[in-house]
Formats: C-alpha cells, structure tokens, sequence
C-alpha cells in the first residue's frame, strides 16, 4: 500500500496473507483508517505514517517470522490499537499524541528477538497487557503520562522515562543493570519488579 500525495487511506480486511512483505506507506496522508483483524507476513510488516488531522490503526494479530516496523514519530493524531503482536522481533515509534482518545495500546507481544518502543515524543498513556522478548527497551520522554503493564519477561530490560514531572526513576536492587521508570502517582497503587526462577525479569502492575 503505497499512497504517495493521497489525502485519505481506508483498508478494512478480514485476513491479509502474504508470503513476503508487507508495506503500508503513507506519509502524506491526512486521514487514515486501519482495521485488520488478521495479518499474516513471513517476511516482515511494515507501517510508516506521516502527520495527520486524524487516524487509527486497528488489528487483532501480527503475525510474521521477520520484523514488525511502524514508524508513528510524525503522527500526533494517530490511535494504535494492536492487540497481538507474533514475530521475530518488532519496533514501534510513537508520535506526540496528546490526546486521551488517541492514547496508543499493544495489548500482547510475543517476540523471539527484541522488542524497542521509542515514546520520546508521546504524551499520553500506554497500556500494554503481557511483553515477552529476548530484550525489551522502552524508552519515554519528559511529557509522557503513565506506562501501564501486567507482565514484562525478557533476558534484558531497559526503561527510560525522561526527566519530566511524571516519570520517576524505580531502581531494583538485584538487579544492578536494570533501570525502571514509571508513572509517580501509580507508584503507590504497587510495582513489583523481581527475577523468575529462568532469571527473567517480570513487571507488573494492578491497581487499588
């Protein structure tokens, strides 16, 4: 899907398979809406927008034995709702949405190889549900809002939130090379952050 000067993409699919590729590219768009509820790429997915007025990108599953890529970091106005993420491994880049309507979610990542969430320029909340991955680096900047998970195992772990007023620094003790920033006013609602009997590390989070 390559839409060079268009103004508007609208893609509702049941299932897309393919045994290569897939490329969504739409840098100029100014409306987007994405809904797939299954895709299916052996060799990688791929998603790059541009700035919007307004956008969403919707899907159920992500499957694929290559990379999952989606470029957002010029999209403010752009809703990411993915539910199940299945690959070799996968980075996302999240725009400056500032908009609770539009607040990004990845319900479940299971990945062979490394997981990058780049959040520096995103404001809003992110939830995401269960993340598993030979290394996890998730990265916010100072205008971020909160960071939401239940369950985060990886053989390494970075998570970097900025120096803003909404992130603070949680440092667990055994694990010296491990550096967690979370929401400060989600702090007192409980982070555990300990090492499974494999050594992995696990987050999670519940509130009161």
């Amino acid at each position: 899907f390559l839409y060079g000067n268009a103004q508007n993409a609208n893609v509702n699919s049941q299932t897309i398979n393919t045994s290569g590729l897939f490329n969504f590219t739409g840098e100029n768009l100014r409306h987007v809406d994405v809904d797939i509820f299954t895709l299916s790429a052996s060799q990688g997915v791929s998603f790059v927008f541009g700035d919007m007025s307004s956008g969403l990108l919707s899907i159920n599953s992500i499957n694929t034995d290559g990379s999952v890529f989606v470029d957002a970091s010029l999209a403010s106005n752009l809703d990411i709702d993915v539910e199940n993420v299945l690959a070799g491994d996968a980075t996302f880049t999240l725009g400056s949405v500032s908009n609770s309507s539009y607040a990004n979610n990845i319900s479940t990542i299971n990945l062979d190889g490394a997981f990058v969430l780049d959040g520096i320029e995103y404001r809003e909340k992110f939830s995401t549900q269960f993340i598993s991955a030979q290394n996890v680096t998730i990265t916010f900047g100072d205008l971020s809002d909160a960071f939401y998970a239940s369950s985060i195992t990886a053989e390494t772990f970075s998570f970097n939130g900025g120096d803003g007023a909404n992130l603070v620094n949680v440092k667990d003790g055994k694990n010296d090379r491990e550096n967690i920033l979370v929401a400060e006013k989600y702090v007192q609602a409980g982070i555990l952050l300990n090492s499974n009997k494999n050594g992995h590390l696990l987050l999670r989070y519940w509130k009161d």
